[in-house]
């Protein structure tokens, strides 16, 4: 490992101590904390936790806001739902996640349970990988692991409630023609826990950040870091994957544990993270936090690989995964960002997401008459889904 990189990695776990230190809660005995008056100046999201790349850029956003008399409150959690649980019940302001806002939006997966169903979820800013950092499959360097084919055979570290992480993996499996019955699965209840997996061996593969802690540290071992190749001139292989997975894109990083700008590798690519929150939250305190982030981001953005891609202008240039909030929508109306495209993108993905809660609440009905049971429920959401969405 670099001296810079070192440093990097050292100053962004001191961020994450110093903010977690007095500032988080536990994500499994959640205390409910009511939003927060204008005067109050403490505003509170949920992100990855502690070792996550999430989590560290989180901490470097954190410590910029505390210059404008902006306290971070946050509340690290293992996984999609627990990140937004909290959000969805009121007890916390935002949530920092990545495809998890798609699922939720979509009732993918575990969002497909009657509990959930789909989530009227809003943007207020959507990271890209444009800078030169982004998620993939990570293994260890020496495993002989370098393709997707590869993965068969494979111990695969399951991050338990994240079916973001578990859809991609299973998209690059399609990728390859194989199945999840190809690989082995174990299961681990965190996304740093499934990170370490990989370092210590008892997992062969992983899917995560090019730049969380645990990929620094597999560098630095006797095995060294190696991350999935995904060739994008595969184009039959790329149309199984898009099936399984249309929001995920090509993406060649030059940055990252052991990824030289010189010898870049080609990925899977995902916005990641993204900071949303239902459609009712407070418009001015969307507002607020939107435009705290950008007035602070000259403080932060060196902090952490991932940050400059918290540059607003980087989110909007790009089709968003959720529709963006109105608060978030008046700031960056207010300087000159939003432009006709996004007002597009804005009516289509409104539009998506009234076809889904009316596919939803017909659904809801039918398998009522029917007497359709729980368990057999999310297989009959995902066909009225697509039918909805034709």
């Amino acid at each position: 490992m670099t001296r810079k990189k070192l440093l990097m990695l050292i100053g962004s776990v001191c961020l994450a101590l110093m903010l977690a230190l007095p500032l988080v809660a536990s994500c499994a005995a959640p205390t409910p904390t009511p939003t927060p008056t204008p005067t109050e100046r403490v505003i509170s999201w949920t992100a990855y936790d502690i070792g996550s790349s999430g989590y560290a850029q989180t901490a470097g956003v954190g410590s910029a806001l505390m210059s404008i008399d902006i306290k971070l409150r946050v509340v690290p959690c293992g996984d999609d739902i627990s990140r937004l649980v909290p959000v969805r019940t009121g007890d916390v302001d935002f949530a920092l996640v990545g495809l998890g806002s798609y699922f939720a939006e979509q009732a993918l997966d575990q969002f497909a349970d009657r509990a959930w169903g789909p989530q009227p979820m809003r943007l207020i800013i959507q990271v890209p990988p444009l800078t030169a950092t982004g998620a993939a499959i990570m293994v260890r360097g020496d495993s002989g692991i370098k393709v997707p084919a590869d993965l068969k055979g494979k111990r695969y570290a399951w991050l338990i409630a994240s079916p973001s992480c578990t859809m991609i993996v299973e998209a690059v499996l399609a990728y390859a023609g194989l199945t999840w019955d190809d690989v082995e699965i174990i299961e681990f209840p965190s996304y740093s826990a499934a990170c370490r997996a990989v370092v210590d061996g008892s997992a062969d593969f992983v899917q995560c950040s090019t730049a969380v802690g645990a990929a620094y540290e597999l560098e630095a071992s006797i095995h060294g870091v190696g991350w999935l190749t995904v060739d994008p001139d595969d184009k039959e292989g790329w149309e199984r994957l898009r099936k399984v997975m249309p929001p995920i894109f090509s993406f060649k990083a030059t940055a990252g544990a052991g990824i030289l700008e010189e010898k870049p590798i080609w990925m899977t690519g995902q916005m990641y993270p993204i900071l949303c929150c239902w459609d009712w939250q407070d418009e001015d305190l969307v507002y607020r936090i939107t435009k705290a982030i950008q007035d602070t981001y000259d403080l932060y953005k060196d902090a952490h690989p991932g940050l400059p891609g918290w540059k607003v202008e980087k989110g909007l240039a790009i089709p968003p995964q959720n529709p963006y909030h109105p608060g978030a929508i008046k700031y960056y109306k207010e300087i000159g960002l939003w432009t006709a495209e996004n007002d597009e993108w804005q009516k289509e993905g409104l539009e998506v997401q009234a076809k889904l809660k009316a596919a939803w609440e017909a659904a809801i009905e039918e398998a009522d008459e029917k007497g359709i049971s729980a368990k057999d429920f999310p297989d009959f959401w995902m066909e009225k889904r697509a039918e909805a969405l034709k």
